[in-house]
């Protein structure tokens, strides 16, 4: 009854399992658009389990589409941060001349409040934006 493709990814080096994907692309739609569309998904799937686990996404009890939407857009906001801040600290490593590596999951750490986390986040935004502005204004001097 559904058309669509079902797309299958062997293992990779000769370990793991194989992957399948269902999909509703047209069927004009080219092989390589249609893997990049599936390999898009697993960011998709982490960023989910990690705004549930870490940033609170599943913490909204409200009942009204503003109070969800502000809601959203600051675990959105957050987790952009968030990864800005790994890109940086990377970024410094490698000059460094450390090696650098992706960071592990943190499964160990316990689950802090929201808001703790909210508080954290604004902290060192704020902490970002005043250095910045003590830069740019020792520049002007």
């Amino acid at each position: 009854r559904h058309v669509g493709w079902l797309i299958g990814q062997r293992p990779t080096r000769g370990s793991g399992e194989w992957k399948y994907f269902w999909s509703n692309f047209p069927l004009n739609t080219s092989l390589e658009k249609m893997v990049e569309y599936t390999h898009r998904r697993y960011w998709v799937e982490q960023f989910r389990e990690e705004a549930k686990s870490l940033l609170g996404w599943d913490q909204y009890q409200g009942r009204l589409w503003h109070g969800f939407h502000r809601h959203a857009a600051l675990i959105l906001l957050t987790y952009s941060f968030l990864v800005w801040l790994e890109l940086r600290e990377r970024e410094q490593r490698q000059r460094r001349g450390v090696r650098v590596a992706s960071f592990p999951p943190r499964r160990d750490r316990r689950r802090q409040p929201l808001a703790t986390i909210h508080r954290q986040v604004v902290k060192r935004l704020l902490t970002a934006a005043l250095h910045e502005f003590i830069r740019l204004h020792q520049l002007l001097i």
